[in-house]
């Protein structure tokens, strides 16, 4: 029997390995010596082979007939991927009626009976962990064809159409009896998918399954259950060291609730540390299971970075929601993490129906001072989904709650995936949504008497890309507006619209399609100018110090010289700024005190402050300097001479004649050892 497992890609194209697949089919290959071909579409539509067109759903269904004609083909249907799997499954099993089509993972586990009803072209969906259930089921079709006895199936009897549920299946208890993932049933191979920002392949594994808390947003509790199973620590460690046969340099853990078990983290990097493996690895997990000693162990173990979901930035929001997290301890924990120089990735998300326009702000200031932190520490607000299956849509839905707009821009994040050309929909997805609309709640939003639906993807779009430039100047802005009743969004937008451009425009933004945001901070930059913060002198000051950091030269300068010549004219890759404040301390108060204009100025630190701005591989170092070397900069900056630039700053301080000498061999001395940050290059 031929069978096909496929990951149907969406306009987003997640470049990662469908690691749920792989599982299945290994599973398959140990069990019944089948070997099932995971196809993962997206990597092909972005190189081409499948062309992105009009015809695009044809076009994957002929590329799947020609490369991998089966009997059996599976899809991973979740929110994103559904509709597309939907469109190629019908279309292959109109091509040929005795192929059988299975559907799996979550949007079609949760809405099982209603998905065979709407869609008689689906034979079978597989519920909850699928590699036995899909296993079970293959061996029927090649045996038997008695169905009733597999638990967390649900199938359509052949005879009649009926719809059979049969039980659920109880978890798999022993995670370690699963095989390990048999990366030669993959397509594209694993060379095939974005590599690691830390080099050679992303490797993917899972630590675990099931999460023991309920938020009444996720569906992770809905699909996998409040039971906790984790793979054994050597398990995981000897699956580690595979990927690092492989060429993986960095391993990402898919499991939410990695910590949630802290003597066995505590263990497992314990283990890991000693094991020899190199690799550089990330997780996902909950705030409060990260104590001083799992974050020290963490590092020294080689993990990264770490994903979290704070999900809102006011306390009544986190609460409402269920997620049962201590906010001041969380923020606590965040700040121990950046210290340790384990990068942080915070989520937020905001859409709520209890949610009012002061959660937002609350939200919005807490991602302004995250983002400070740069290549530290990401934030992202995303407008929510509603899923599926949890408390919060089956509420939105009882009281006419959900939503759809005409236009796809002003919709979730998750469904923007499914905009293909142009920032639109295919026809036929539309007429999907439209037809079945309480199958696809993903794709509309839960309203909000308090904030538009607008708003939100402005938040979730262009917002996202403008604090990563300027979150301490947007942070000083929301305080002001906030003040004065208005709010950062409404403004911008304003400020757009009075340009004669049209602000709608801005809908279409987001930080995953957006290749150069330079005209987006062309008219921040003019927004900043528009208002009367720009004369604010703490606020101009955080601004252009954002400013200096986001104008960075890129030129490349060269080795640095040892041996300098002071007679040669040189260029330094630095910059240097004066400023009223000791900003850097200034920013350190910002982020520890969520910076508000009533009490900001109490804390300001009114001392001329000179900074040196210096460019190290991607990353911006700041230096503070006294003023004597920054006179000595600047004029080395006007005339590209030492002696000169030396002879000028001790004049315009005074300083005498006879001292020269020895300032000038200061000044040299202070170059050569700090050579970390002057980059020089001879003319």
């Amino acid at each position: 029997m031929r069978v096909t497992l496929v990951y149907p890609s969406n306009s987003e194209f997640i470049n990662r390995v469908p690691l749920g697949l792989l599982s299945i089919a290994s599973y398959l290959k140990k069990h019944l010596q089948i070997e099932a071909n995971v196809v993962h579409l997206g990597p092909y539509i972005q190189s081409e082979v499948i062309q992105r067109n009009s015809k695009l759903y044809d076009n994957c269904v002929d590329f799947l007939l020609e490369k991998f004609p089966s009997d059996v083909y599976g899809f991973s249907a979740i929110v994103t991927t559904e509709i597309p799997a939907l469109q190629i499954a019908e279309r292959l099993k109109r091509k040929n009626r005795g192929t059988k089509i299975v559907f799996g993972n979550q949007w079609s586990a949760v809405n099982d009976v209603s998905v065979m009803k709407a869609f008689p072209f689906i034979d079978f969906i597989v519920r909850g962990e699928g590699e036995i259930t899909f296993s079970q089921l293959i061996e029927s079709l090649l045996f038997n064809n008695d169905f009733y006895s597999i638990e967390g199936l649900t199938f359509r009897k052949e005879t009649t159409g009926d719809i059979v549920r049969n039980c659920d299946r109880k978890r798999i208890q022993n995670l370690d009896s699963l095989s390990f993932y048999d990366y030669n049933l993959l397509h594209p191979s694993l060379n095939g998918y974005a590599p690691s920002k830390f080099g050679g392949i992303h490797g993917l594994l899972e630590f675990g399954r099931g999460c023991p808390f309920s938020c009444s947003f996720c569906a992770t509790t809905r699909h996998w259950t409040q039971t906790i199973s984790v793979f054994s620590i050597e398990r995981t460690i000897r699956d580690i060291r595979t990927l690092e046969t492989q060429g993986c340099q960095f391993v990402e853990f898919t499991y939410d609730n990695f910590g949630t078990r802290p003597k066995e983290i505590a263990r497992f990097c314990e283990d890991l540390m000693v094991s020899g493996v190199k690799v550089r690895w990330s997780v996902r997990c909950r705030l409060d299971c990260l104590s001083d000693k799992v974050i020290s162990l963490l590092k020294r173990a080689n993990c990264v970075s770490i994903l979290v979901g704070l999900e809102s930035g006011s306390e009544k929001v986190i609460e409402k929601i269920g997620k049962k997290l201590s906010f001041e301890k969380g923020l606590k924990t965040i700040e121990k993490l950046l210290e340790s120089g384990i990068t942080v990735s915070s989520s937020f998300v905001c859409g709520m129906p209890f949610e009012d326009k002061d959660d937002v702000v609350e939200t919005m200031k807490l991602a302004c001072v995250l983002a400070s932190y740069g290549e530290r520490a990401y934030s992202t607000i995303h407008f929510h989904t509603p899923l599926p299956g949890t408390p919060v849509t089956k509420q939105a839905l009882l009281s006419n709650k959900i939503k759809f707009s005409e236009d796809s821009r002003i919709s979730p994040d998750f469904s923007r995936y499914l905009n293909w050309v142009d920032d639109s929909r295919f026809p036929e997805d539309q007429s999907l949504i439209d037809a079945f609309p309480d199958l696809f709640t993903g794709y509309a939003y839960i309203e909000n008497e308090n904030v538009s639906a607008q708003h939100y993807v402005s938040l979730a779009g262009y917002f996202n890309v403008l604090v990563r430039f300027y979150p301490l100047t947007i942070l000083c802005i929301i305080t002001k507006l906030e003040e004065e009743g208005s709010d950062f969004i409404t403004e911008f937008e304003n400020f757009i619209a009075s340009k004669g451009l049209n602000a709608r425009d801005l809908l279409s933004i987001n930080s995953h399609s957006i290749a150069s945001p330079k005209e987006l901070l062309g008219n921040f930059v003019e927004f900043f100018y528009s208002i009367d913060l720009c004369h604010d002198t703490f606020a101009s000051s955080i601004f252009d110090y954002e400013t200096v950091i986001c104008d960075f030269p890129s030129q490349n300068t060269g080795n640095l010289h040892r041996q300098i010549d002071i007679e040669k004219k040189v260029n330094l890759n630095i910059m240097v700024r004066e400023y009223d404040f000791d900003v850097p301390k200034v920013i350190s108060k910002m982020r520890r005190s969520l910076f508000s204009t009533r009490n900001g100025k109490n804390l300001l630190c009114n001392e001329k402050t000179y900074l040196v701005f210096s460019k190290e591989g991607s990353l911006i170092r700041v230096y503070k300097i006294g003023r004597g070397l920054f006179r000595c900069l600047k004029f080395l900056e006007q005339s590209g001479h030492i002696t000169k630039a030396v002879t000028d700053a001790c004049q315009a301080l005074g300083v005498e004649d006879k001292s020269q000498e020895l300032y000038l061999k200061n000044f040299m001395s202070f170059v050569t050892k700090n050579g970390h940050f002057f980059r020089m290059q001879y003319e």
